[in-house]
């Protein structure tokens, strides 16, 4: 299914209760329109390490709607954050690849 036509399909079986898939990758900008047809993520889940792992402004804000846990974050944007600020860098010819990564990576293992 072509990426454009994924939403109103997706929000097409939610409402006439069709939905032929029991997990779904979309997203987070959808997450407010799809919340109410979501059953909420379970308590196993969210008390394992992996929950920890999330970047607070993904696993605080984005994972939740009113006061349930509605989903789970599998990438996000912000691990490419600090390589683009190294990418820079890079590109000014200032560092080389190797060392713009290797500050990239420092500046990952450092964060909250």
């Amino acid at each position: 299914m072509p990426f454009a036509d994924l939403y109103e399909q997706i929000m097409l079986g939610f409402v006439t209760g069709t939905l032929p898939f029991d997990a779904l990758l979309i997203p987070s900008a959808w997450l407010p329109d799809f919340a109410p047809y979501l059953t909420p993520v379970p308590e196993s889940i969210l008390a394992s390490p992996v929950v920890d792992d999330i970047h607070p402004i993904y696993r605080d804000a984005l994972m939740r709607w009113g006061d349930q846990w509605k989903a789970l974050t599998i990438d996000g944007d912000l691990h490419f954050t600090a390589l683009e600020d190294q990418l820079d860098l890079v590109m000014a010819g200032h560092v080389t690849p190797a060392q713009g990564l290797r500050a990239a990576a420092r500046a990952w293992e450092a964060r909250p």
